[in-house]
C-alpha cells in the first residue's frame, strides 16, 4: 500500500466527462489498496474567465478580492470531483485552503506556503476517505484567501506531498510525460522516461509549462518522489530522479524548452545613479514577481566605475503587473537609457556539461545565421544554453535545434520501477 498525492491540472479538467474519467482512475487506485490525496486546479478556462470578469469590473481590482474570486475556480472543481467520486462509490471529501489549513504569507497573487495541517489530512485518509484539496490557494493574514500564482496547484501538490511524506507525487498532464520538446512544434519529439530534478528545474525555469518552477524547487529541497503521468492513457510517464546517473563528465544535450510572450526590459544608469537602480530593485522585490535579471557595469578605467546596465526578462502578464511601479520610478528618476522589447521568446537547450564543449554554442550561432535569426542575448551555463529571440523565429529555431542535436534519436528505455506502481 502506498500513499500517493495526485494532482490534476486544467488541461485534464476540460469538461465533466473528463472529471468522471479521472474519478474512475482514482477509484481504480484506491481499489488496489493505495491511499490517495487529490489536488485539483480549476476547470480549463475558468481562471481566465474569472480574471476577465474582474478586469471588466475594475482595471485594478483589489488584490484581496481578486484572490478570493480566483479561488472559487478550484473550489468548484474540488466539489464536482467529490460528487463524481461518491457517485461511483468512493468516499471523498473536499477541502479548501482554510479547511486544510494551508497557511501562507501575506503576499496576495504570489503567496508562499508556510505550513499545512498534516494531522487533519491524514485523519481523513485513515478514515478510508479521499481528500480532494483545492490547489493554487492558501490562507494569509486575518484569514484572507491568498493565491500562489499561475501554476500554483503544482506547488500545493508538492507541499502536501512533502508534508505527508508521500510515497510519490504524481503530476497528471494531458500528454505522455516530458518530451525532448513540444510535440506540437516538432513531431519527432521523444518521450523522456526519466529526468533528473536539476533538469526538471531547468525545464521549468526555461519556460516549459510542465510544472511551476517554485514547485520543482520545493520538490528538490524535500526530495519528494515524483512522476509526470499521462491522465487518460496507461503510459508510465517520466520519473524524476534525484541522483545524476551520468558518471562521466561528458556533454549531453537532452531537451529544448521555451517560453513565449516574454518582455525584455533594459535600463542604463550612471554610476552616481546606482542608488536609483537599487530603488528599482526594491520595487521588483515588493512586487513578488519572479524576474530574471542581470546587472553589468561598464568600467571607464581601472579607478572610476562606469555606467550600470540592468537587463530583465519576464512574461507579459507579469510586466503588466509591474508596469505601474516602473512608470512611477521612471517619472522620478532619469536613466541614461530605457528600452522595452516586446514579443520575444526564450529558448533553452538543456543538458549536462553544456559549457565544456563550445561546439554546441557554435552550432546554435550557425543555425541563427542560416535562418536569419538574431539573438537579443545568448548565455550558457552547465545545464543550459539560453537564447532570447524574436517570437516569430521561435518555431523554426526549436525545430532546427532538435534536428541539429539529433534529439529524435534519444534512446527510450522502460523504467523498471514503473511496473511496480502501475
Amino acid at each position: 500500500m502506498a500513499l500517493w498525492v495526485q494532482k490534476f491540472g486544467g488541461s485534464s479538467l476540460t469538461n465533466l466527462t473528463k472529471v468522471e474519467a479521472i474519478a474512475r482512475r482514482i477509484k481504480n487506485d484506491t481499489c488496489k489498496g493505495h491511499q490517495v490525496v487529490v489536488v485539483l486546479s480549476a476547470l480549463q478556462g475558468e481562471t481566465d474567465r474569472l480574471i476577465g470578469l474582474a478586469n471588466l469590473v475594475s482595471p485594478e481590482p483589489p488584490k484581496r478580492e481578486y484572490d478570493a474570486l480566483l479561488a472559487t475556480g478550484e473550489q468548484a472543481s474540488a466539489c464536482l470531483m467529490v460528487m463524481a467520486l461518491q457517485r461511483i462509490g468512493v468516499k471523498a471529501r473536499s477541502l479548501n485552503a482554510w479547511q486544510a489549513r494551508i497557511i501562507t504569507d501575506q503576499h496576495h497573487k504570489r503567496a508562499s506556503i508556510t505550513s499545512i495541517d498534516k494531522p487533519k489530512i491524514l485523519s481523513i485518509v485513515r478514515a478510508n476517505t479521499v481528500p480532494v484539496i483545492t490547489g493554487f490557494q492558501g490562507v494569509g493574514q486575518e484569514n484572507s484567501i491568498t493565491t500562489l500564482g499561475r501554476g500554483g496547484s503544482d506547488t500545493t501538490a508538492l507541499a502536501v506531498a512533502a508534508c505527508l511524506k508521500a510515497d510519490e507525487c504524481q503530476i497528471f498532464v494531458d500528454v505522455g510525460g516530458i518530451y525532448t520538446t513540444d510535440p506540437k512544434i516538432e513531431p519527432n519529439a521523444k518521450l523522456l522516461p526519466s529526468l533528473s530534478i536539476e533538469q526538471l528545474l531547468a525545464h521549468a525555469c526555461s519556460g516549459a509549462k510542465v510544472m511551476q518552477k517554485r514547485s520543482v524547487a520545493l520538490a528538490s529541497r524535500y526530495r519528494v518522489p515524483m512522476r509526470i503521468c499521462p491522465t487518460f492513457t496507461d503510459g508510465v510517464g517520466t520519473v524524476i530522479e534525484y541522483q545524476n546517473t551520468n558518471a562521466l563528465e561528458k556533454t549531453e544535450v537532452r531537451a529544448i524548452a521555451f517560453a513565449k510572450n516574454q518582455v525584455m526590459l533594459q535600463i542604463c544608469v550612471t554610476a552616481t545613479q546606482f542608488q536609483d537602480l537599487q530603488a528599482l530593485l526594491k520595487c521588483i522585490e515588493k512586487s513578488g514577481l519572479e524576474m530574471e535579471h542581470s546587472i553589468r557595469q561598464n568600467m571607464q578605467n581601472h579607478t572610476q566605475p562606469g555606467d550600470y546596465e540592468l537587463s530583465c526578462l519576464l512574461n507579459n502578464e507579469d510586466f503588466c503587473c509591474f508596469k505601474q511601479a516602473l512608470d512611477t520610478w521612471l517619472t522620478e528618476k532619469s536613466p541614461l537609457d530605457y528600452r522595452v522589447i516586446r514579443e520575444v521568446a526564450k529558448v533553452s537547450l538543456l543538458g549536462y556539461c553544456m559549457t565544456r564543449n563550445m561546439d554546441i554554442t557554435h552550432k546554435i550561432i550557425e543555425i541563427g545565421k542560416n535562418f536569419q535569426i538574431d539573438f537579443h542575448s545568448l548565455q550558457g551555463s552547465d545545464q543550459q544554453i539560453t537564447m532570447v529571440v524574436a517570437q516569430k523565429h521561435l518555431e523554426i529555431l526549436v525545430r532546427k535545434m532538435h534536428q541539429q542535436f539529433k534529439l529524435d534519436r534519444i534512446l527510450v528505455q522502460k523504467d523498471a520501477r514503473c511496473d511496480a506502481t502501475t
